[in-house]
């Protein structure tokens, strides 16, 4: 028989490896990737919160050569200028 759960820690980890290896066309897919996370980590209770993925957070990327991130740091009051809001990870 076939198991009917998952782990939901599992799934975030998972998730969250996608949104941050993914690559910078993929907005769509992370945006739905975010949608069915948030909704599972709502529905059983273990939604903590997010942030955004920096330009150093992506520089640890596996690929490394991604351009996108969610949020610049250095920019000050205008950190999320020029920005991808679907680089994000979950806590």
């Amino acid at each position: 028989m076939a198991r009917k759960t998952i782990n939901i820690d599992d799934l975030r980890i998972k998730a969250n490896d996608m949104l941050l290896h993914s690559a910078d066309n993929m907005r769509g897919e992370r945006r739905g990737m975010m949608t069915l996370l948030e909704h599972a980590l709502h529905e059983t209770g273990n939604y903590k919160g997010f942030y955004y993925l920096s330009r150093e957070d992506m520089a640890d990327s596996i690929n490394g050569t991604t351009a996108s991130f969610g949020i610049d740091r250095q920019k000050g009051e205008n950190k999320f200028d020029g920005t991808d809001n679907s680089r994000v990870g979950y806590i």
